[in-house]
């Protein structure tokens, strides 16, 4: 759900805007705890790539990875 949910913003963005943890908590009405863990392991798979934004970290398909 939450990899959905990042393909969805890249695809509605062009791929120019991120979503943060605030923004997926929102939507998925998850935990930011529960929210990190599967960042993370998407992170690990390589499946996104992590920016930092002016204020919070931005999450983003990894369009290397992207199949």
């Amino acid at each position: 759900m939450i990899y959905e949910l990042i393909e969805e913003n890249h695809e509605r963005t062009g791929g120019h805007c991120g979503i943060t943890i605030v923004g997926l908590c929102l939507k998925t009405r998850f935990s930011a705890q529960e929210v990190r863990q599967e960042l993370t392991k998407l992170y690990k798979e390589k499946k996104i790539i992590v920016k930092q934004g002016l204020n919070h970290k931005l999450f983003y398909i990894n369009g290397s990875a992207k199949s």
